[in-house]
């Protein structure tokens, strides 16, 4: 397969990749860099094929994955992700990925690592997603409380000091802070009230 790194082994060239932008570039940065020519064409038809091919699988998987995720945020993988890609995608000659080179000979991750840390990065996934749901949930109670104690506080002068004083001392951030004010208790007392004497 034609490449561009002359007589430059292709783990050389990695590591000059890394050194330049300070991560160890994927499998596929390094295929693109080593078969494309000086002015950013690929060497041959056949070279820009796989090339594309693994951009697709990269880009399928980003899009499943962030469709999937529950806080809606993009997804990219991480260079073991690419690689393993990679390795699925390029064909193999001899038992040695196509493309890459004396990268061939340099250990890499085991799949079961890469198992692993997939296994890791779901389980935080559904993890933080559980933490989200906890919270709405408790912001939903507190402003239940909320006003259960805005209603008490209109009602008995003492306590509505002792309100005002402890929200001033220890302000609760966000949407609750702001639910507060002396016309927004009036009306939920009012409700309050009117539901407590209707029949």
């Amino acid at each position: 397969m034609l490449h561009t790194t002359g007589q430059k082994p292709h783990a050389g060239v990695r590591l000059e990749m890394a050194k330049e932008t300070g991560h160890l570039p994927s499998l596929m940065e390094l295929y693109e860099r080593t078969h494309k020519n000086k002015a950013g064409v690929f060497v041959d038809g056949k070279s820009e094929q796989i090339y594309n091919d693994v951009v697709a699988r990269v880009e399928d998987r980003q899009t499943q994955l962030t469709q999937q995720s529950t806080d809606g945020l993009p997804v990219t993988l991480s260079t073991l992700e690419v690689d393993k890609i990679y390795e699925e995608v390029v064909p193999k000659k001899k038992g040695r990925t196509l493309g890459i080179g004396s990268v061939n000979d340099v250990p890499r991750a085991t799949s079961s690592y890469g198992q692993r840390r997939d296994d890791e990065v779901t389980e935080l996934r559904r993890e933080s997603a559980q933490l989200r749901n906890e919270l709405t949930a408790t912001k939903s109670r507190m402003g239940g409380v909320e006003g259960f104690l805005d209603v008490i506080g209109a009602t008995n002068p003492e306590w509505e000091s002792m309100l005002r004083n402890m929200r001033q001392q220890h302000p609760i951030q966000g949407e609750s802070s702001d639910v507060h004010n002396e016309a927004d208790v009036t009306r939920r007392s009012d409700e309050f009230y009117r539901a407590m004497n209707d029949p």
